[in-house]
């Protein structure tokens, strides 16, 4: 993959990329007033930087909107207050396209952003750990989200039936 610096932007394949958002810039656009998304691609090991185009209208149908929900991993409700500083070292994952600038300098736009995907396995945060531990309560067992397919369920039937044995003697 080659790397082309302009503007201070980059050039990567088109694709889908993980990304963590690093300014938020006022722009003036040929439409109105904008934002100008910046990101660094995680993926790269030297910072690589792209960005995206957004009006600064906030509505659930905006490309801000869509953006700010993937990133925050949520849709806010109406009249939420969206603080655009809180969101700046939040990640998601951006789609690239390429895009030629004016000056025919080519550069990759985000075209989309999503949420990152749920890890397995993924640790709580400490906060949530320290809790638990003060409250002394045991860990529950992780709910599973259903996906239509059967799943086994956890036999019982022998420790109902040791119990049992115990009863009658």
């Amino acid at each position: 993959m080659t790397v082309d610096e302009a503007a201070g932007l980059s050039l990567l394949d088109e694709g889908m990329y993980p990304v963590e958002l690093v300014e938020i810039k006022d722009i003036e656009t040929g439409y109105g007033d904008g934002w100008r998304w910046i990101f660094d691609v995680l993926e790269e090991e030297e910072e690589t930087l792209v960005s995206g185009i957004t009006s600064q209208r906030m509505s659930e149908k905006s490309k801000s909107y869509g953006w700010a929900s993937a990133l925050l991993g949520k849709k806010p409700e109406i009249g939420d207050e969206i603080d655009l500083d809180e969101l700046i070292g939040l990640r998601g994952n951006a789609e690239l396209k390429t895009k030629e600038l004016n000056d025919g300098t080519e550069v990759s736009n985000v075209v989309e952003l999503k949420k990152l995907p749920k890890q397995k396995g993924k640790r709580k945060p400490e906060k949530e750990e320290e809790e638990e531990e003060e409250e002394g309560e045991p860990e529950k067992p992780k709910k599973r989200k259903s996906t239509g397919k059967s799943k086994k369920k956890p036999r019982e039937e022998p420790e109902e039936e040791e119990e049992e044995e115990e009863w009658d003697e």
